[in-house]
């Protein structure tokens, strides 16, 4: 998980692992419509699939000597 792909994917797969799967359960016990579930949960997958790229990219500083 070094590249952009990676993360991007980490962060689906997290998404849909996760938030998706909580989020329709509760929706669909609630009876809310299909619309709200998309809505929430597409504020979901983009936040971890941002969160996944920024982690696959992030590089440690090296330390001078």
């Amino acid at each position: 998980m070094k590249d952009v792909k990676g993360g991007a994917q980490s962060g689906f797969w997290s998404w849909l692992g996760f938030s998706a799967t909580s989020l329709y359960v509760s929706y669909s016990f609630a009876l809310r419509p299909i619309g709200l579930f998309i809505i929430d949960a597409g504020y979901w997958l983009v936040g971890l699939v941002i969160g996944g790229i920024i982690l696959a990219v992030w590089r440690k500083k090296e330390t001078a000597v």
